[in-house]
């Protein structure tokens, strides 16, 4: 079973709905980077998103992992579009992965995954 990185809009909008489990439902290893995690839940407390604290809970309660991707990786990663700091670092930290998944409801970033051979 692969790895799932998840961008912070899946996260996001999972949590605005009560459905976070579904990808523990669906999955077995679920991760985010730290910038994905700042986007989701740091960003999203400070603006007042109740579902900031809600994807913070269901990330501790589960204890998922929050990786952090090296700048080497990060610097190693030319992306062909403009991306934010969450979806570059995921699409960085799943060219590092033999078997990955990687969820992102951006249009454009789906199309770069695709570039980069990245299932999503």
């Amino acid at each position: 079973m692969p790895t799932v990185l998840c961008d912070s809009g899946p996260l996001i909008a999972l949590a605005k709905v009560g459905r976070l489990r579904l990808l523990l439902d669906l999955w077995d290893t679920v991760h985010v980077t730290e910038q994905v995690y700042q986007e989701a839940v740091a960003f999203g407390h400070a603006l007042g998103a109740p579902d900031a604290l809600t994807i913070r809970l269901f990330w501790q309660k589960h204890r998922l992992p929050i990786i952090s991707v090296s700048d080497d990786v990060l610097t190693a990663y030319k992306p062909a579009i403009t991306l934010d700091p969450g979806e570059r670092a995921t699409f960085a930290h799943a060219m590092t992965l033999k078997e990955v998944l990687v969820l992102v409801d951006d249009e454009d970033a789906r199309a770069e995954a695709r570039r980069l051979g990245l299932p999503v």
